[in-house]
């Protein structure tokens, strides 16, 4: 039995989320960066003018937000914790609710 293959195509808005190696949040925001860099950028060829690419870095526990407008990164200093559920979803639930504004 032949296999079909698999077509993934991405489509706007992206978000960028990365894993901290050896739980290493610091280490792990240029790779994020870099990644909503390259969001921006596919954004930008497909004319969607999304104005803002938002990323996170997480241990699993820990997570770290950002977001990048323009040539700007804004880093939320805050760090969010697995056992504050209710908080860690609030933030994805405002990320998704700016994305259906657009």
């Amino acid at each position: 039995m032949a296999k079909s293959p698999i077509s993934l195509t991405m489509q706007a808005p992206i978000v960028s989320l990365v894993e901290a190696k050896k739980s290493d949040i610091k280490g792990g925001l240029g790779q994020c960066i870099a990644q909503m860099l390259g969001a921006q950028r596919f954004n930008q060829l497909e004319d969607n003018s999304i104005s803002g690419i938002y990323g996170c870095v997480t241990t699993g526990e820990d997570w770290q937000f950002l977001k990048l407008e323009g040539n700007f990164i804004l880093v939320d200093n805050q760090r969010y914790y697995i056992n504050e559920l209710e908080k860690l979803l609030g933030v994805f639930q405002f990320i998704v609710d700016s994305y259906e504004t657009h």
